[in-house]
Parts: structure tokens; sequence; C-alpha cells
């Protein structure tokens, strides 16, 4: 059905050849409060479980002089370092063997690296302020460099941050030296520039003497002397 012109103009709708129409919208929302629910990822889950069975291995990875043996899949150590990608993938001897031996690292050290590489996280232990937690973040940076393995790397050089003090900073910033790890060396600098009167002790202590040793420079840098 259609309105005559007559009827429009009359209607009053129309102002300066212009049709103004009004309407009501009802908007129906059919919704609710009880919105599914998606559980979190299990992709690190399932990867944890693949390492712990085996299943479906494909390279048996033997660490240290007294060779511990681990078996992985050599597609995950692939995707997770590009070293490991280089050895398994390239045109590299150990791409057409079935086990590779890595020297110059403990099997504990390897054990927690594979942890990371299956769970994208450290196990509960390096959440701790220990020893132990300590020492294997150390032996972690040196794995993660060696491997290229830049998260995992920044991720011990934050936990070794929270360790500095007078008798670890000399040892903590050799460490960041050797393996160019700046935002830990620059926590170590800050350390020690906050009180000149405790560098004596800095000095003293068994970590620095390995830093005048491994680097002369810096060391005499932090202590204003022109010689170490």
């Amino acid at each position: 059905k259609f309105v005559s012109k007559a009827d429009l103009a009359a209607s009053g709708c129309i102002k300066d050849d212009c049709l103004v129409i009004k309407c009501t919208i009802d908007v129906i929302d059919d919704s609710d409060d009880s919105s599914l629910i998606v559980p979190p990822s299990e992709l690190s889950k399932d990867l944890h479980n693949l390492l712990q069975r085996g299943f479906r291995a494909d390279l048996t990875v033997v660490v240290g002089k007294y060779y511990k043996s681990f078996k992985v899949h050599g597609c995950i150590l692939a995707a997770r370092s590009p070293v490991f990608q280089a050895q398994l993938c390239g045109s590299m001897m150990e791409s057409t063997e079935s086990s590779i031996h890595i020297e110059g690292m403990s099997a504990k050290a390897f054990e927690v690296l594979l942890y990371y590489m299956y769970n994208d996280s450290l196990p509960g232990f390096m959440d701790e302020s220990t020893k132990e937690a300590t020492n294997m973040a150390t032996h972690l940076l040196v794995a993660a460099d060696r491997y290229a393995m830049e998260r995992l790397k920044l991720m011990c050089e934050c936990k070794l941050s929270k360790v500095v003090a007078m008798n670890t900073v000399g040892s903590i910033l050799n460490l960041a030296e050797q393996y160019s790890c700046h935002q830990l060396k620059a926590r170590c600098l800050k350390y020690v520039g906050k009180n000149s009167g405790r560098l004596q002790a800095i000095e003293d202590a068994g970590g620095f003497v390995q830093l005048k040793h491994n680097h002369p420079l810096l060391a005499r840098d932090i202590l204003g002397k022109p010689g170490c």
C-alpha cells in the first residue's frame, strides 16, 4: 500500500523536500549470563606427557661424561631452537643420525632444558630462592645462549638479577659480560654504583677476582683504577 503524494505532503512529514520517518526499534537480547566456558590450553600438558611417555620419540640425546640418554622428538627440539634445527634438519651429519651426543652440559641441566622446550615454562623448583635454583639458572643461561633460545636466556637473567649481592655481583657480572646479557649486566652495574663504600668488599669477593681475570677492562672501569 502506497501513500499518495498529496496525502504525504499534507501530513507534514515532508520538509524542504526531505522525508522524516520516526521509527521505534526493539532490540532483543537472547543471551544469558551463563556464558560458555572455554578451558585453558592444554598444549604444554600434552607435550609434557609426550616427553614423559616417549611416544613416537625418534631421537636419542646422550649428555655429559656419564652418557645419560634422553628419548626426545627431533621436531620439538628443532622447533624450539634454531641451533637444533640446523643440526637435525640441515645438511649437518646429525640430521641423518638417530642419536646425538652433547658435551659440556650436565644431565640435570639438559633435563631442565628439555622441560622448558616441551612446557614453555620452568619446573617449580626454579621459582624458589635456593642455591640449587640459582645454580641451575646459571647453567641454563649458558645452555640457552648455546642453543639460541633468547626467551629462556632472559628468564635466567631475570632469576639471577634477583640474587645480586656483594658476594655474587662479581660472578654474575662475569657471566653477563661473557654471554652478552645486557640487562643483567646493567642490573649488576647499578648495584655496584649505588654505594661506592662497599666496592672494597665487592672487590675482595671471589667472583670479582674472576671478573678481573676474565674481563680486566670492565673491572678497571668499575673500580676506577688504572690497573687491576
